[in-house]
């Protein structure tokens, strides 16, 4: 009788255990996908697409000159965290995390590409590491990710 009363308790620790467990991860999968959806509608994504209505890629960041890049850079700091949280918590978002990663290093990149006070050598390298990121596909999985992220 004793032993199995003892079983009894193990498989209820267990089950509490397990039941635990599926919490905490229904918690933090959460979590992640709402850092992942506010860090696409931070991005300028709204119900999977990103708002062009007033801009066209290029226009709006034309006249942008060295100092708004590095702001700009900045601020896509916070983004790139809270995607890497998402991407820790679910590796549902490792591609989400690692796209706004390479647009925060896009932004930076370009930021030193626009500054005049550096030697052009400098400018230039930074304009082939540009390159070498490939914006476009950088722009491609930010669109797929946060269609994604926003389907949820």
């Amino acid at each position: 009788m004793g032993g199995v009363i003892l079983v009894r308790i193990r498989r209820l620790g267990l089950g509490l255990v397990a039941g635990l467990v599926l919490v905490s991860c229904s918690s933090q999968t959460d979590s992640a996908l709402a850092d992942a959806q506010q860090v696409c509608t931070n991005l300028g994504y709204e119900s999977g697409t990103r708002d062009d209505s007033t801009e066209s890629s290029d226009s709006g960041t034309d006249g942008w000159d060295a100092a708004k890049w590095a702001e700009v850079a900045d601020d896509f700091n916070e983004e790139a965290n809270r995607a890497a949280r998402a991407a820790r918590e679910d590796r549902r978002w490792d591609k989400l995390s690692n796209a706004v990663t390479d647009f925060q290093a896009l932004t930076e990149l370009t930021a030193k590409a626009k500054d005049e006070t550096l030697p052009q050598t400098d400018r230039d390298d930074a304009q082939a590491q540009i390159d070498r990121l490939g914006p476009q596909e950088v722009v491609r999985v930010l669109d797929q990710e946060c269609r994604k992220a926003q389907a949820q």
